[in-house]
């Protein structure tokens, strides 16, 4: 124990004589003392002369560790393995195991973390070579002494609760000190929450940090403490502050300690309670319950007078605990404040900021238990874009009885991001019966989507979810099914495996191709009944390539059964064995399903629990650990363990090369920090704690009768992402166990308790309330009796079990809890309907499925059935289960209840303990939506027919209109009453007489030659010859197309059919035509033929004087003939091409917040009249309208909680610049008649003026300096206009733009915006000048990022267009219209921002414009006159150039003609790199680059795109248009199982998937990947997704595109390393 000095005949001294004292000693000490930064102890003497040499070998203090080093005479090679070379060994002669580490200035070499005091011979070989290529000739043997361990001291625990009993003081640890130097401060009672929001647990901290403690504490003790300890000791020692008077006044106390001379302004802090009071309060919906028990004894505690306090030490809320040590507040809990709870001389505080207990163990998941509940149910959850999404529900009381009156459903439909897409109003049918039905567009974003019901609308009630999935994805055809008799495996021992493969309409898999690879990785939860707990050693990993491990063909019956060799390498651990297996249909295409199996090393294993989560814990923290030995049925079993805690030591290094940069490496070293025994009696679990401070650990648990060692690897002092303020340790848990499987009110309940130590227990029932509670005494087996009453009746209830142990110095025991938690299930079952389902085994395609559904039990009662018919190919890609009412409204509902309390706080017997709480999750991948491109249609079945009336013997009969389709469907039925429920289902096969059955490549290109595959299979019941026939329509030719074969009864045969694309592209379609006895068969198939290279443009604008006649050209050289077209434009007025423009908006395939809105602004201008005036076809009312509605929804889907707009649909990010874009889009946009959201608008315009007088609003994360200036002022200024609009712009606001900040615009728009604003604000003055500012020549705008999303283009044009509109453009200014038109004719790209400004400039400068046009076109000798107010247009296609086309214009006066001229280019482009480079390379999924032009139908191939950027790029879109011969696998439905083991050129593919991707937005469309993402200057990027051969053939390769979407110069086309793609058949190589 830490003593105080004390002088005989002296009384003691004084508090402030004491600090004078003990300041003044200081002031000695360190004027006579300097401690050495190192201590070094020479026992060599330096080398003489110029030769490389050893200079020393000396024992140093390296940190806070002795150490060993040796300094050279020249700085040595770093490439060289200096194990070789040198060795060390104790006194005894013993090799030491460590590393030889560098130093920062690469002549001294250490070896770490020596005993201290101690004698070792370090031995030198000769040959370590210098960084100049000398190499030391001779050798030497040096014996040398290290140094003691540098002196230091810190406080031993991160606890804050010091029990008043039991408890030898506040421990502290320390090394080679004998005195600290402690001063105690006080905190005042008003101030407690505002100190422990301040000062987190125990930590060093700094004079500057302390400087405002004197404001909310006092001091009240100093002293210095005298310790006994041993040289080079750890020493725990106990300050005896229960022997201190000062310190016995109930409070809360700050403790600052520094070593005696210390003058660094360092100091070890923490802060402690002494009391014997526990507190655990548990947080209902509207109350709060707490339990207080006393530390010692674990008995409850009466009479604890409770208050809730805020930040200001205020009294909220007063309560006395009663005589059960319990107290109900009716208070909503409030993570603010903080709880006080006060007993006679004790104190206990709980800030209710910290993180709730970590109850993740315990099965307490299910849905949310809510007054109404909403069942809500569909035949599948995957759709296509496109698709029509239909969803029922049934609306109820919480358990499961219908509610009163007719009440309406309000439901959102959100996107992957979470925001709402659609939103509608459902009326309930019969017996509270609602459908939701909405057809997706084509381009929505792919992804999770959620339909969200609830009872009142804008978020006012509980929603209730139902997830979707949206993606482009094919039916599968085949059903697969892995299975192995081994449940579990042993080393050496081969993988049983059973295969069996069949077609979904019936047919055995005969004979179709089989493959599997395998992969290993630690299994580290072997026993799913053991959660929490980590077996084997994750730090040996086995082999991560995934092996081909099988090739074969299925049997006649479409089975196999082998055994799978398997190679793992040593097994020192569980190791997981997954099996991939893919079966092939006859083109290529798979059915992948997984197979999993664990190695057990040995027939029990040892597993370690630790007390923290996510492998992190504090520093100077207890790393607590519950340790079991099981079997594999879980079940405890007896053994002496070995334990050792082992530390890695670090040492980082940093070297800088012209290509790389600054790199940073470490090299690591390993040393046992403690070691020692655990014996498990077999009946419980071990425990061991040990103090670990800063740095990366490990737990070794060797288990000496198998020779296997367990092990856990930790963190100490740090994590990335911490957000847990609390201590709170995982608890204890408590082993509960129900006597029955249901239980009703009346019943009598027996429950039995098993806890980890005995004690004073406390049972509760509670639901989202206190139902009941009991005290109980706790011990193994205890039995209790509890009476169900009908306030159990419902599906969240819950028993909890917390058991309080008292803690003792002697026994070193902690006061602690331990908790148990199960679910009461509630028995319903006569609820329950018995539903049968009957329809046919089989059937026809295009023929009707009749079903008949009965619930005999329900005759004479009203009922209704609602039944869907689904393709099982949709089903089985997500394993969509059978809709299950009984369940939903019956089932487990989540545990309601957060617990929170001091016992995680408490400084142990001996040291202190932390553990932090995490929350983590993971969503899905966001969307981005989909380019517009020729899709074939593909047939999804899903038929529906409900709710229908049951007759009154209990049935209902139907029929299902079935399709031209081959497959399974199943057909499930859904019947419910008013508060009974039932389902049933079964499968029907579907198929004709001739199954015929097409597979193609899902897209191809011009010149692709590809074969088509066909499946013929007889089922007719007689042999059949078979005459067929295939029909195309371009942009596809089908060779060999006409052919007879005969098929004997239930035989198959595959054909295969040469498939052309033509130079043509579109959707080809095709039909096959089959005939035999009795059969007559036509079916009708799609395929996308579309190019594999972008379009390209050229453009000639010239001023000609008419009249005149000019030939308009023929086809261009190089292009796809049928992709040409020619526009061909004469104006009198600027040559702005609105036509091309206007298309590309429309066309425009991506939709980001700005895209959205920059799209649909042409429906909100062009009208008829407008369009005319432009020359522009007409769209017709309806379209435009429809157009205009889906893209004000999609805008206000994409509005966040803030009222910005978010920038992608797919994440939280917004651009504060485009908020007043949309805005203003959505003014004009509600001119034009549409409707718009007021609510939406509403809160856009009061975001956008409250930032606006805020001083403006700057996206910093995507602008600074400069730019930031501009950026402010364009959002400031485009804030000021739209609000004008509405006259509710701040004109004092308006004018200090202009008289402070015009100087900051880098352009003319923000300046004319700014002109408009004012004017239309009643300054007309400023308006003008501003305007005339914006007119001015200065604005030759620098090329570069300036964050408006604007180029030097588009701010011309927007500003003059505003101009216009607003009569502030001048007569003599009308030639910058000119000019703006040359320069856009001269730009080779051009984004939609500045699309949509030149579009807009064309429709200004078109209103009150004069003069006329009058000639002809001429096409193919046939003439088409016209006489127009100013415009002719039209577009040519490549017949009509063939043909001979001419224009000519009767007009005497000068025109403009405009020939633009777009199409495909036939080769690919050339590899290009303007600011932006990108790189595409293929790997197979063994992580081996892949360079070939040949893949074997089936395989598989990891696409690595590597982006490198010269220029910060924040709105960066990526394509890799795929070959026709490779398919995208989905990740987002494939299994992740199959990603896990993947490296490809270092990077697991599973890691960066989950943490690695810097991507925004990413999607897998059936003819390319998509991805969004933002770029820094110098920064790269590598991008992963998967591919698979099918379909035989050669495919042109397209080249990898990525393109900064704001400013088109920067761009990059990917050089292609295969050009030509051949896909064959497996073996054909």
């Amino acid at each position: 124990m830490a003593t105080m000095p004390t002088v005989p005949g002296v009384p003691p001294m004084s508090l402030r004589a004491l600090r004078f004292a003990l300041f003044l000693s200081v002031l000695l000490l360190a004027a006579c003392h300097r401690a050495p930064e190192s201590e070094t102890v020479a026992t060599t003497e330096p080398a003489s002369g110029g030769a490389f040499a050893v200079r020393a070998v000396t024992g140093e203090s390296a940190g806070s560790q002795p150490a060993l080093s040796i300094r050279f005479s020249e700085p040595l090679a770093q490439a060289q393995d200096f194990s070789q070379f040198l060795s060390v060994s104790n006194a005894e002669g013993a090799s030491v195991d460590g590393a030889w580490v560098l130093g920062e200035d690469a002549s001294l070499l250490r070896f770490p973390h020596v005993e201290a005091q101690q004698k070792f011979t370090v031995k030198i070989a000769p040959g370590i070579v210098s960084a100049d290529g000398d190499t030391l000739s001779e050798g030497l043997s040096e014996t040398v002494e290290s140094v003691d361990l540098p002196p230091a001291v810190g406080f031993a625990s991160q606890g804050s609760v010091l029990p008043s009993t039991g408890t030898d003081g506040l421990p502290i640890r320390s090394v080679n000190l004998d005195e600290v130097d402690v001063e105690f401060y006080r905190v005042r009672d008003d101030a407690f929450l505002r100190f422990l929001n301040r000062f987190q647990g125990s930590a060093q901290r700094n004079y500057w940090e302390l400087g405002s403690i004197r404001q909310i504490a006092e001091p009240v003790y100093l002293n210095r403490f005298a310790i006994n300890a041993a040289p080079n000791e750890r020493k725990v020692s106990h300050l005896p502050v229960h022997q201190i008077e000062e310190l016995s006044r109930p409070g809360l106390y700050f403790a600052l300690m520094r070593r005696t001379g210390e003058l660094d302004g360092n100091y070890e802090t923490t802060y402690f309670v002494r009391t014997d009071l526990g507190v655990h309060l548990r947080a209902y919906r509207d109350r709060v319950l707490v339990a207080t028990r006393s530390l010692a004894s674990g008995e409850a505690l009466g009479g604890v007078e409770l208050s809730i306090v805020d930040q200001d030490g205020s009294t909220l809320l007063n309560a006395t605990a009663d005589g059960e040590g319990l107290a109900t507040l009716e208070w909503k809990f409030d993570s603010s404040k903080l709880l006080i709870a006060r007993r006679g001389d004790n104190l206990a505080l709980l800030p209710l900021n910290q993180a709730a207990l970590d109850l993740s163990e315990f099965p307490i998941t299910g849905s949310t238990a809510d007054a109404v509940t909403v069942f809500q149910w569909s035949g599948r959850d995957l759709y296509r874009p496109g698709e029509t999404i239909g969803v029922s529900a049934l609306l109820r009381d919480f358990d499961g009885k219908p509610l009163q009156g007719e009440q309406p459903l309000y439901a959102t439909l959100r996107q992957p991001d979470g925001r709402a897409y659609a939103t509608a109003q459902l009326k309930p049918a019969a017996l509270g019966y609602y459908r939701y039905e909405r057809k997706l567009p084509e381009d929505v974003p792919t992804g999770r989507w959620g339909l969200e019901l609830a009872t009142a609308p804008d978020g006012k009630a509980p929603a209730h979810r139902f997830a979707l999935r949206v993606e482009e994805f094919l039916p599968e055809r085949l059903k697969l099914v892995l299975d192995s008799s081994a449940e579990r495996l042993s080393p050496g021992q081969a993988l049983p495996l059973a295969i069996e493969g069949s077609y979904l309409y019936g047919a055995a898999a005969a004979g179709n191709r089989f493959t599997a690879t395998l992969s290993y990785a630690v299994d580290s939860a072997p026993l799913e009944a053991l959660p929490g707990y980590v077996f084997g050693d994750p730090t040996q990993a086995p082999s991560k390539e995934p092996v081909d491990a099988l090739d074969l063909s299925l049997d006649a019956e479409g089975r196999l059964s082998t055994e799978v060799p398997l190679e793992p390498g040593e097994v020192k651990g569980p190791v997981a064995v997954s099996l991939i297996g893919s079966l092939y249909e006859s083109g290529g295409r798979p059915v992948s399903r997984v197979l999993k199996r664990t190695i057990w090393p040995a027939d029990v294993l040892v597993g370690i629990r630790p007390q923290f989560a996510n492998g992190e814990i504090d520093a100077n923290a207890d790393a607590s650990f519950e340790i079991l030995r099981v079997d594999a049925s879980g079940t405890p079993q007896p053994s002496a363990l070995k334990l050792r805690l082992i530390r890695e030591e670090r040492n980082y290094t940093w070297t800088y090369s012209e290509g790389l940069g600054w790199k940073v490496d470490y090299t690591s070293r390993f040393f046992t920090a403690e070691e020692r025994d655990l014996s498990l009696a077999g009946d419980a679990p071990g425990r061991a704690s040990f103090q670990v401070e800063w740095g990366n650990y490990r737990l070794d648990v060797e288990d000496p009768a198998t020779g296997l060692v367990a092990r856990y690897p930790f963190v100490a002092g740090w994590s990335w992402d911490d957000q847990n303020r609390g201590l709170d340790a995982r608890p204890d848990k408590v082993k509960l166990a129900l006597d029955a499987s249901g239980y009703r009110a009346g019943d009598t309940l027996e429950l039995t308790v098993t806890p980890p130590h005995a004690g004073e227990g406390l049972l509760l029932v509670e639901s989202d309330r206190l139902l009941q509670q009991q005290s109980f005494e706790a011990k193994a087996g205890t039995k209790l009796r509890l009476e169900v009453d009908e306030s159990w009746e419902r599906h969240d209830v819950y028993i909890t079990a917390l058991v309080f142990r008292p803690g003792t110095a002697k026994d070193l025991t902690t006061p602690s809890r331990a908790v148990g938690i199960v679910h009461v299930p509630i028995d319903r079952k006569e609820r329950q309907i018995e539903v049968a389902i009957s329809a046919p085994d089989s059937m026809r395609p295009q023929t009707k499925l009749p079903v008949t559904i009965s619930a005999p039990a329900l005759q004479g009662q009203k009922a209704y059935v609602a039944v869907s018919a689904v393709d099982l190919g949709i089903i089985n890609i997500t394993a969509f289960p059978i809709p299950d009412a009984l369940a939903s409204f019956f089932g487990q509902r989540r545990y309601a209840i957060d617990a929170y309390d001091i016992y995680g706080r408490v400084i142990e017997a001996l040291q202190g303990e932390r553990a932090r709480l995490r929350f983590g999750g993971d969503a899905a991948l966001p969307g981005l939506a989909q380019a517009r491109r020729p899709t074939a249609k593909v047939l999804t079945v899903d038929l529906y027919r409900g709710p229908l009336e049951l007759d009154a013997a209990g049935k209902a009969e139907l029929s299902f209109d079935v399709p031209d389709f081959n497959g399974a469907l199943r057909v499930s039925a859904l019947v419910y009453t008013a508060d009974r429920y039932g389902s049933a289902s079964t499968e029907t096969r579907v198929r004709a007489p001739l199954v015929a059955e097409v597979s193609t490549p899902r897209v191809m290109a011009p010149g692709d030659r590809a074969q088509l595959s066909l499946d013929l299979q007889n089922l007719s019941g007689q042999n059949q010859r078979i005459k067929l026939a295939f029909r195309a329509d371009s942009p596809i030719a089908i060779g060999e197309a006409e052919r007879e074969i005969e098929l004997a009864d239930a035989a198959r045969s595959s054909l295969r059919f040469p498939l052309t694309a033509l130079n043509d592209q579109g959707v080809g379609r095709f039909e096959l035509q089959l005939s035999g006895q009795g059969i007559e068969l036509k079916r009708q198939f799609e395929i996308t033929v579309r190019s594999p290279y972008p379009a390209v443009r050229e453009r000639a604008v010239t001023r000609r004087q008419g009249a005149d006649s000019l030939a308009l050209g023929a086809a261009p050289d190089g292009w796809l003939p049928a992709s040409v077209r020619r526009r061909v434009s004469a104006s009198t007025r600027a040559p702005l091409s609105v036509n091309a423009w206007v298309n590309d908006l429309y066309q425009y395939p991506y939709g980001c917040i700005e895209q959205t809105t920059s799209k649909a602004w042409p429906y909100v201008w062009l009208d008829p009249a407008q369009s005319e005036a432009l020359g522009l076809a007409q769209v017709d009312a309806a379209t435009r309208a429809a157009n205009l509605a889906f893209a004000v929804d999609r805008v206000a889907s994409m509005q966040l909680d803030n009222g910005h707009f978010a920038y992608w649909p797919g994440d939280g990010y917004s651009d504060p610049l485009l908020t007043p874009y949309v805005v203003e889009f959505l003014q004009e946009a509600r001119e034009a008649g549409a409707t718009v959201s007021a609510s939406v608008l509403d809160k856009a315009l009061n975001r956008i003026k409250e930032d606006l007088l805020a001083g403006g609003e700057v996206a910093w994360d995507r602008v600074w300096g400069e730019p930031a200036s501009h950026v402010r002022l364009s959002f400031n200024a485009h804030a000021g206009m739209v609000l004008a609009r509405i006259n509710q712009a701040p004109l004092g606001s308006l004018r200090n733009l202009y008289d402070q900040q015009r100087d900051d615009a880098r352009g003319p728009l923000a300046l004319m915006r700014l002109a408009v604003a004012l004017k239309l604000s009643g300054d007309t003055t400023r308006a003008e000048a501003a305007a005339a500012l914006a007119l001015g020549d200065k604005w030759e705008r620098a090329e570069g990022f300036w964050g408006d999303y604007y180029t030097s283009l588009g701010d011309r044009a927007m500003s003059l267009a505003l101009a216009i509109e607003h009569q502030l453009l001048g007569a003599t200014q009308q030639d910058k219209i000119m000019e703006v038109a040359e320069a856009a004719s001269a730009a080779r790209w051009i984004s939609t921002h500045d699309q949509l400004a030149l579009v807009r400039l064309a429709r200004a400068a078109a209103k009150g414009s004069s003069g006329s046009l009058q000639g002809a076109l001429v096409v193919g000798g046939i003439e088409e006159g016209f006489s127009t107010g100013g415009w002719f247009s039209r577009d040519l296609v490549i017949e009509d150039l063939r043909a001979g086309a001419s224009l000519r214009v009767d007009n005497s006066t000068p025109y403009y003609l405009v020939i633009d001229s777009v199409g495909v280019p036939l080769r690919a482009p050339a590899a290009e790199s303007s600011g932006l480079r990108i790189e595409r390379r293929w790997f197979r999924h063994n992580g081996e680059a892949y360079a070939g032009d040949t893949l074997a139908e089936g395989e598989g191939l990891v696409v690595h795109l590597r982006l490198q950027s010269e220029e910060r790029l924040l709105d960066t879109l990526v394509i890799d248009a795929l070959p026709g011969g490779l398919e995208i696998e989905n990740l987002n439905l494939i299994d992740a199982k199959q990603l896990a083991e993947m490296v490809i050129d270092g990077t697991n593919l599973d890691d960066w998937r989950s943490y690695g991707t810097q991507v925004r937005h990413q999607e897998y469309r059936e003819d390319r990947y998509v991805a969004a993402l933002s770029l820094e200057a110098g920064s790269t990027v590598d991008l992963y997704y998967l591919v698979r051969a099918v379909s035989p053939g050669e495919y042109e390769v397209p080249p990898p595109f990525a393109e900064d979407m704001y400013r088109p110069q920067y761009r990059a086309v990917g050089a292609r390393n295969v050009e030509r793609l051949r896909v064959v058949a497996p073996g054909a190589r």
